[in-house]
């Protein structure tokens, strides 16, 4: 989960907890020290959670992509925080 906005990362830590039996990464950023850790874990994530403005979700998504984080077995959900989705790049 990579959460920008730390006043939802407590309740969304809360629930992954209580509610699943899911292993949770919390980074606030992804460089590239994160990302290599990433890749090194076994097993390999599958899922990712971005949450935050909609700039924050197309500057971390992008940092993902140049970080190779994105792959074709990889799973991303992004949650905008704001009305601004459309201007998602």
């Amino acid at each position: 989960m990579i959460n920008v906005y730390l006043p939802e990362l407590d309740q969304a830590l809360y629930y992954l907890v209580e509610g699943s039996v899911v292993r949770v990464i919390v980074l606030l950023d992804i460089e590239v020290n994160s990302t290599e850790t990433i890749r090194k874990m076994r097993p390999a994530p599958s899922y990712y959670v971005i949450i935050g403005s909609t700039s924050e979700l197309s500057s971390l998504f992008r940092k993902a992509l140049q970080n190779k984080l994105v792959s074709r077995d990889s799973r991303w959900t992004l949650v905008s925080t704001d009305a601004n989705i459309n201007l998602f790049e």
